[in-house]
């Protein structure tokens, strides 16, 4: 049976003016194409009832931060079900496990493209390294904020001491990238196997 993946939509307006929750396009064609289905997750939490429906979760990247966005990562961690973190989605697990946001430099780690953009050295001993097994990668960023004084395993920085992953290892998969992995996948072997590995440690549970 294929796991399913629980995708915390995101709030946004459509073209006629709208509100609506999406979910990015490249998050759930990748979830598809390494072998899951993907569950869009209205963002309420009223929702939590479906925290054991799903095998794992992904937080999207974006610009606001519900009281569901905390409630999943403290479930998720609780239960031990497999959480990806994605920009945005990796500064929620940092807020919930101590960490503070302050304002980064724009012109270092934001851009518009998915162009690969800065490197980042990813430290040994985590499960990051584990999966991807190098020291130093290429990503690309468009983040405004990042993460201080943290109470999870800081597992990658970009050279400007920036935290660019974290985690914790004890668990199934905890981890949380500060770049977009999903914007990747088609050309970057590194974004690859996150996404595989995050899919395997799913599979487990369903």
């Amino acid at each position: 049976m294929k796991p399913k993946i629980g995708v915390i939509l995101r709030s946004d307006e459509n073209s006629t003016g709208k509100n609506v929750q999406i979910i990015y396009q490249n998050i759930y064609k990748t979830i598809i194409e390494y072998g899951a289905n993907p569950v869009g997750i209205i963002n309420d939490n009223s929702s939590l009832d479906l925290i054991n429906y799903c095998d794992g979760f992904i937080l999207q990247g974006g610009d606001n931060v519900t009281e569901f966005d905390y409630n999943i990562v403290r479930k998720c961690y609780e239960l031990d079900i497999p959480l990806f973190g994605i920009c945005l989605g990796m500064q929620t697990m940092g807020e919930v496990f101590g960490g503070i946001l302050h304002q980064t430099n724009i012109n270092d780690h934001y851009s518009n493209n998915n162009l690969k953009l800065h490197d980042i050295t990813i430290y040994k001993n985590t499960k990051l390294f584990d999966i991807i097994k190098e020291y130093n990668i290429n990503v690309n960023t468009r983040h405004k904020y990042e993460l201080k004084a943290i109470n999870l395993t800081v597992s990658a920085r970009s050279n400007d001491g920036v935290i660019e992953a974290i985690e914790d290892g004890q668990k199934k998969f905890f981890v949380g990238v500060q770049w977009h992995p999903e914007d990747m996948v088609d050309y970057d072997s590194n974004s690859k196997k996150l996404f595989q590995y995050f899919i395997e440690q799913s599979k487990k549970k369903s």
